[in-house]
């Protein structure tokens, strides 16, 4: 059931539905237009994706990558009038 959560608030109920009562698979392009994924690369360049990202994050303060991260999950975890609060 979690999983289920999940993957409607990430993707919207209309496509959790059908993915869920069909069983349907998406791939890596649908899941990036869904939001499911922020953003696809090919295999041979993941690391080098991956090092670009977590450089870019890395060069800011920890402070405020903290406080980011906790805003943005707090904001997803509440209701909607609570998450704007946030």
């Amino acid at each position: 059931m979690v999983a289920v959560n999940v993957i409607r608030r990430a993707i919207g109920k209309s496509k959790a539905m059908e993915m869920c009562l069909t069983g349907r698979t998406i791939d890596a392009t649908e899941a990036e237009r869904c939001g499911l994924v922020s953003r696809v690369v090919l295999l041979a360049s993941l690391f080098d994706a991956a090092i670009r990202i977590a450089s870019v994050i890395a060069s800011m303060s920890l402070p405020t990558t903290r406080m980011i991260k906790e805003t943005v999950n707090r904001a997803f975890e509440t209701p909607l009038a609570e998450g704007i609060q946030v």
